[in-house]
């Protein structure tokens, strides 16, 4: 009996040490979407105020919102919209490379580089001249780009 104690004692041990551990992950991961969650609401919160505060100059609007999957080889914005001025640029905050921003479709990395959750304003009139490349990886890059009403 004593032997079959231990054996149940150990059995009961090792059940608790999965369940904490399981328990660790969903925490990590809960907190993980949390802090996503929290970033791309703050981010799109942002935005809506720039586009509200632009609205009432009534002279720009948001004329693309989008997505870039970007990795070794060189990718570019494939939208142009009528008479845009300003393009902004988010990295998301779990790309886990470097984003690299060029004029032209290089295969070194060169240019201007945009970390995980950095954001970048540009005054730009021709957002498709730009190309995007990471250092590795597939990264995610979200743009928006305004336009001057005429």
């Amino acid at each position: 009996m004593i032997h079959g104690q231990l054996k149940e004692e150990e059995e009961a041990s090792l059940i608790e040490k999965v369940e904490a551990l399981i328990a660790g992950v969903l925490e990590d991961l809960g907190d993980k979407l949390g802090r996503n969650r929290e970033i791309l609401e703050k981010l799109w919160g942002k935005l809506e105020s720039i586009e509200n505060l632009l609205k009432k100059l009534g002279k720009y609007r948001v004329s693309a919102i989008g997505k870039l999957v970007v990795g070794e080889s060189p990718v570019k914005i494939r939208e142009m919209p009528e008479n845009p001025v300003h393009l902004y640029l988010i990295a998301d905050p779990d790309n886990d490379a470097r984003i690299w921003i060029s004029l032209k479709a290089v295969e070194e990395y060169e240019g201007w580089p945009l970390d995980a959750g950095d954001s970048l304003p540009l005054r730009c009139t021709n957002p498709i001249d730009l190309y995007f490349r990471a250092a590795s990886g597939t990264q995610k890059l979200y743009y928006v780009i305004m336009s001057e009403e005429r």
